[in-house]
């Protein structure tokens, strides 16, 4: 069963990827924010738990977006923390994908 889980995970990758960059680029912060909830719980279920705290960071700074709370403060978190994240993202999706095979 975990390997099914961590192959849809890996599956995902891309599709993820793209969702948030469209989110980000678009100032979509709700659908950021959801997109990054799904991956936080995702990458906690796959054992990746540094990452999942990468991404309640990012949700965190969404949600405050979303609530009017310190806007320009999150978005400014969102911006630089979000390339790094997204790099890990992609390395452990793709350590992920060698365990696989």
């Amino acid at each position: 069963m975990y390997r099914e889980i961590v192959g849809v995970y890996c599956e995902m990758h891309d599709e993820m990827q793209g969702d948030l960059e469209k989110a980000l680029s678009e100032n979509d912060w709700k659908n950021y924010t959801v997109n990054i909830h799904s991956l936080k719980s995702n990458s906690l279920n796959i054992g990746a738990s540094g990452l999942s705290k990468m991404w309640l960071e990012l949700e965190k700074a969404g949600k405050a977006i979303s609530a009017g709370d310190n806007p320009e403060e999150n978005m400014d978190i969102i911006r630089r923390k979000h390339p790094d994240v997204m790099a890990l993202y992609a390395q452990v999706t793709e350590e992920a994908k060698k365990q696989l095979e």
